[in-house]
């Protein structure tokens, strides 16, 4: 044994095994050797091969061969080969044996003198048979009988004697090879043993039982049991391997204790492996920086997540004036980006002029109120409206803006000009500066709240143009109301002068004169008839209405059917509904003489002193001006109310805990959904959502930390479908990272 330590200790693995390798060749060549000089050659079995075969030819040539009733092609053929077999033999040559052509040598020592006895014999009781072969040719069908005095049996007999000889000694020599191999091998065989265990004792000694200490020490490595060193004797491989797992074991200690300190919240820990070649060193500290990086990143995210639930809450108190709503926005979020001042501008319409007006400002929280408006297109604010894209600037050009501090003015450091877009409609520009340069993620928060900002503006105001408009509609509903009593009292005055006056026609012309005046006079078109449908009274003003028309022409005494063509039937059902008694007030369009017009139509009966209806009276105005206002009101009635509608909905939002309970809701996300605030709280969330793989997919993208955007389809308490805009996130807690509530936010389009 202190051999092999030795020999480990002198010499390396690789060659102490390259010296039992060389021996275990040297064995292995020699034993091939033995095998090839005691092995039986190809050449000594195709001797015995073709000496067999020559023998059973020779049988086959036998007296009592002979006598069989076989053609005498047989015998001849098997003479041929016979004698093929014995030129082969004696001569040497190439000759068939196991499917191919090996060369074969002549017998020598034992072997040789038979095979001369055959050769001289074989002549002579060739001819014999081939002389019987010629006497029998005749009693090939009959019994044949070799003569007696025939000398080829005792011939048979010794050829047959020499080639049995020859068979023997081949034979002898195959057997006398296969005896003497195995020996041979044997004795190899045991020393290539004994070198064998020699080399498996030096590798149980020297190299086995070192690696199942290092595969003990190893696995325990593998479980993260840091082990005590391994101490291996020797200047070898192994040893080498036993030097690189103790580095190994001191580099998984130190990367332990760097996880360690990196688990316990301490990013700014070092690695005392720290190089660049060092795969672990390097992953350790690319972990390390993605850690920072996502620690950053979660807190950008929850700083925004929290920025959005509070300045939902606080645009969500500010809905009817527009300086409060403008203040407590900029002044929040100045705040809340760490800037120092900044303004708000909106977009107004004067003297169809669009003009940003700025509305409120903050400053060292001190309210400045520094009215001032610009055009689109001037300045710094001008130019963001127009690009409708943020403007961030670090170079801010001299004396465009100053910060007041206690002890003097400064210019900012950093600017940035966001505009307020919603619906794809700019409501207004945003300014903030700082002394300092404001993060990215601050400048997209911005973007962000400048969306809910300009969804404000634009709801406050359109509830003013829509407090304007419905004051403007019912002054002018007044004023057509007025106008239309005042119609209404001038008909009915009208119509009783008419009547005194068809009551005094036969007692005066001064009295007819008069009423002619009156109703000539008048801007009214005027006309009576009879029962029979006779003008009775056709006043100037509609003659020269009729003027240039199929009615020109009409008078006194002629029947008004006549004239009115197409529309007989119409205005004849309006006169016999006037002739039974009924009073008619109606518009319809007017395409008399090619106008487009509106006429108000009083048809109403006229009655005798006793009562009876004697035929009725038809007084007509243009009320053009009026019908178009009156659809105008309408529409804009209509308008009003669709704005309206859409004004109540444009925005809300409701908060819902991790097991997606709704915790609050604001009144108008519950009365557009149909409920009652209190009946939606501490509901599943599913319920409201037509459609739960939307859910599932915007909590999902609030879960990594993103801002839910998309258009979603909610459940009314009816069943109907409500469309909204989700400008959604999550709220996490920084330390146990999980998420506390879900801020959803929804305006409707």
């Amino acid at each position: 044994m202190k051999l092999f330590e030795a020999l480990s200790t002198r010499f390396s693995i690789r060659q102490i095994f390259g010296g039992f390798i060389a021996i275990l060749s040297i064995l292995l060549l020699t034993n091939f050797l033995a095998f090839n000089s005691f092995n039986v050659s190809n050449n000594q079995l195709a001797q015995y091969h073709h000496a067999n075969s020559l023998y059973y030819n020779l049988l086959s040539l036998s007296p009592q061969e002979l006598t069989e009733q076989y053609p005498n092609e047989h015998y001849r053929q098997l003479i041929i080969e016979a004698e093929k077999h014995l030129e082969l033999l004696s001569n040497g040559g190439y000759g068939e044996f196991l499917g191919k052509e090996i060369e074969i040598a002549p017998p020598q020592g034992a072997g040789k003198l038979p095979l001369e006895r055959i050769q001289e014999r074989w002549p002579t009781y060739r001819d014999e048979c081939l002389m019987l072969l010629s006497s029998r040719a005749d009693n090939i069908n009959g019994n044949f009988t070799i003569p007696v005095q025939s000398g080829l049996p005792i011939m048979f007999e010794r050829i047959s004697g020499y080639a049995q000889e020859l068979l023997t000694v081949s034979d002898y020599i195959l057997v006398e090879k296969k005896d003497q191999l195995p020996t041979a091998i044997l004795v190899i065989s045991l020393i290539a043993i004994l070198v064998f265990i020699l080399m498996l004792v030096f590798l149980m000694k020297v190299i086995l039982n070192p690696l199942k200490n290092m595969e003990n020490t190893a696995g325990e490595l593998a479980k993260g049991h840091l082990q005590d060193q391994i101490t291996i004797a020797g200047n070898n491989e192994i040893a080498n391997i036993g030097s690189q797992i103790n580095k190994l074991a001191q580099m998984l200690e130190n990367a332990l204790s760097f996880t360690k300190n990196m688990g316990q919240g301490n990013l700014d820990t070092d690695y005392l492996e720290a190089d660049d070649s060092n795969s672990l060193a390097v992953a350790l500290m690319d972990m390390r920086t993605q850690m920072k990086s996502a620690a950053e990143a979660d807190r950008q995210r929850n700083w925004a997540s929290d920025g959005l639930a509070k300045f939902a809450e606080i645009l969500r108190l500010e809905s009817d004036d527009l300086s409060k709503l403008g203040y407590n926005a900029v002044s929040n979020l100045v705040r809340y980006v760490g800037a120092q001042q900044g303004s708000i501008f909106i977009a107004t319409q004067q003297d169809d002029e669009t003009i940003l007006e700025q509305i409120a400002t903050f400053a060292y929280d001190k309210q400045k109120f520094l009215q001032k408006s610009i055009k689109p297109g001037d300045g710094i604010v001008g130019q963001a409206y127009l690009e409708e894209k943020r403007i961030y600037l670090l170079d801010i050009p001299e004396g465009y803006l100053e910060i007041s501090a206690g002890l003097g003015h400064m210019p900012p450091k950093c600017l940035l000009v966001v505009p307020l877009i919603y619906n794809e409609e700019i409501q207004g520009i945003v300014e903030i500066a700082s002394l300092e340069p404001i993060s990215d993620y601050k400048v997209e928060f911005v973007e962000s709240v400048g969306e809910s900002i300009a969804a404000n503006i634009s709801t406050v105001k359109n509830n003013e143009r829509t407090r304007n408009l419905l004051v403007k509609s019912q002054e002018i509903t007044e004023k057509m109301r007025v106008q239309e009593d005042e119609m209404r009292q001038n008909m009915e005055e009208m119509q009783n002068t008419y009547r005194e006056m068809i009551t005094a026609q036969k007692d005066t012309e001064q009295k007819e004169a008069n009423l002619n005046a009156l109703i000539n006079n008048t801007e009214d078109s005027i006309v009576t008839v009879d029962r029979n449908y006779r003008v009775m009274i056709i006043n100037d003003v509609l003659k020269r209405r009729y003027k240039g028309t199929q009615y020109e022409g009409i008078d006194i005494g002629q029947n008004v059917l006549d004239t009115l063509g197409a529309v007989r039937e119409e205005w004849k059902g309006y006169y016999d509904r006037a002739l039974a008694g009924e009073r008619l007030d109606f518009v319809i369009r007017s395409t008399v003489n090619n106008e487009d017009s509106f006429r108000r139509y009083h048809i109403n009966p006229v009655r005798s002193s006793d009562g009876d209806v004697i035929g009725c009276s038809v007084f007509s105005r243009d009320v053009t001006d009026m019908k178009v206002a009156e659809i105008q009101n309408k529409k804009l009635i209509s308008d009003l109310t669709q704005k309206d509608k859409l004004f109540e909905a444009a925005f809300f939002f409701m908060e819902v805990g991790p097991e997606k309970r709704i915790i609050t809701i604001n009144d108008l996300a519950a009365m557009e959904l149909g409920y009652q605030r209190e009946d939606l709280i501490g509901r599943d969330i599913n319920d409201l959502f037509i459609s739960r793989d939307t859910l599932t997919e915007g909590l999902s993208t609030m879960h990594k930390g993103d801002i839910w955007k998309e258009e979603v389809a909610l459940l009314t308490k009816d069943g109907s479908r409500l469309m909204a805009k989700s400008v959604s996130t999550a709220v996490v807690d920084n330390e146990t990272e999980r998420i506390v509530k879900y801020i959803l936010v929804f305006y409707k389009n």
